[in-house]
Parts: C-alpha cells; structure tokens; sequence
C-alpha cells in the first residue's frame, strides 16, 4: 500500500564445508506523513577468514597481573572453527515533525551472537591457571609457558606459578554466547542562511545491555559470565564500554566553505581491577 511496505528475503550461503540459509524480514508503516515506523529482524552467518584459521602465529606484548609486568602472547588461528551466527533485530521510527527542517530518528536494536569467532583472553587464562581448582588449571596448562627455558608447563618436570609465567598461546576460538542492545538517537535541524546552509544536531548511543556468558573449554569454566557496558574491561574479551556517547554538532556549508563544529561526550566507567571510576569527559572538536 502506499503507506505500509514488507520485504521478506532468504539468503544461502555455501562455504564448502558449511553453510547458512538465513531469513530477513523488513517492515515500514507510515501511519502519518511526518511519521514512519520501521522494524528489520534477521539472521546472520559469518564463516571464519583466513586470519582467524591460520596455523601463522602473531606475537603481543600484554600486561599480566600475577606476574606484574608484560608477556608475550602468542595468538594462533584455529582451523576448526565453527561459523559465527547472530539474531538481530531493531525497531524504531523517523519523523521530520511535519516541516522541511526537521530530521529526527530513535531505533532500539538488540543482537544475539552464538559461537562468536574471538581470540582468548590472555587474562582469562592466567586466572584459570592460577585457580586452586585442579581441572581449571589443567584445562590451561598447555597454553602456558615458562621456566629456566620457556618451556610448555610440566607438573613434573616445568612446574611453575602464575606469577612466572613467560609466554602465553591463546587461540581464535568459538567463544561464549553475547547478548547486547541499546538505543540510538540522531535529530538535525537545517536552514538556509544567508548564502549557505546552516545544520545543527545531536547524536546519541546507550548501551543497555552486553553480556557474555562464561567460557567454557568442554565442561571446564574458564572464566565467569560478566557484564561489558560500564567497564574498562582490561581483563575480559570485551572493549572498554562507556553506557553512553553522545555528539552535538553544528555545520555551515556555501558553495567555496564549509565549516564544522562539534562538542563529544562520553559518560564515565569502572576499572574493576581497582574500583577506580575513569570519568567522564568532553572533547572539542
């Protein structure tokens, strides 16, 4: 009809040795001319890239805690990695407030990832080295490396704590299930002035929600299920990860100039290593 649309589209893929048929289902309804909501709900499949499969191995230098300073971390591709699959979905609306100056939409958006493709935690794994559970430890040992030489960890023979650890191997892994969502907001106003146009705004993004549930090698818990969004997150798989960002924002373009101004903020976070609030702060630009 003129004011509602539907798109429904099926996707396969074939990798060889996996593949995908994934749904999507796009709606759009105008009940009002200055007003249209919209939703898209979808699956979605990524097969591992060549990088995340690779035997070639590429080395960092990351701070370890029980040693109190940086080791080597030797991250390896995994040739038997399971595609990563996700659910997502958003709903929202767009409106102009019924004027030609106006532009404003807010979406809620919510993904669902299950065998996320990541590479392990060096963090994550001394921890699980140091635990006093004997099948914790066990699960990592092999990936530590240590001693006069170096050497993989032997109870026997190359024993070893976690605080003199030398070398780390972490892998490209299926990792834990991850559940996020949040809102996002833009509203602009633009209008001509003088010889040019004149278009100030705001954009804003909440994260309300990124968990990770625990990591799991076979029966074995690695690591605790933990909550990303408010944290610097310095000892987890996740990105340091403010609630919210937010940018107001204020341009002037002619036909010869353009001008640009923008004040960025982002809302503080903990660092859960030492109860310490990183604050907020304000940028210009």
């Amino acid at each position: 009809t003129d004011n509602f649309d539907m798109q429904i589209a099926l996707r396969y893929e074939d990798y060889g040795s996996k593949d995908s048929v994934d749904p999507k289902l796009v709606l759009r309804w105008s009940p009002i001319d200055s007003l249209t909501l919209r939703f898209t709900g979808q699956t979605t499949f990524r097969a591992a890239h060549p990088d995340e499969t690779s035997a070639t191995r590429v080395t960092a230098l990351q701070f370890v805690s029980q040693a109190g300073a940086f080791k080597a971390v030797d991250i390896s591709g995994n040739a038997n990695l399971d595609p990563e699959e996700a659910t997502t979905y958003n709903f929202g609306f767009v409106t102009d407030f019924g004027t030609d100056n106006w532009t404003a939409t807010l979406d809620f958006y919510d993904f669902e990832f299950k065998n996320p493709i990541i590479f392990e935690n060096h963090q994550q794994l001394v921890n699980a080295f140091a635990s006093t559970d004997a099948a914790t430890k066990a699960a990592v040992s092999g990936q530590m490396y240590g001693g006069v030489d170096t050497l993989p960890y032997d109870a026997n023979t190359n024993n070893f704590t976690a605080a003199s650890v030398g070398r780390i191997a972490s892998n490209f892994v299926n990792g834990p299930e991850t559940l996020t969502n949040g809102v996002d907001l833009y509203v602009q106003y633009e209008t001509d002035y003088a010889d040019g146009m004149l278009s100030s705004g705001v954009e804003l993004n909440y994260v309300a929600k990124y968990d990770v549930a625990a990591y799991m090698k076979g029966s074995v818990q690695i690591a605790p299920a933990f909550e990303c969004v408010g944290f610097f997150n310095i000892a987890n798989t996740c990105r340091s990860m403010p609630e919210l960002k937010g940018k107001g924002f204020v341009s002037y373009t002619t036909d010869a100039h353009s001008f640009y101004g923008a004040l960025n903020y982002i809302s503080s976070y903990d660092d859960r290593r030492s109860n310490l609030e990183v604050a907020p702060h304000t940028t210009i630009d």
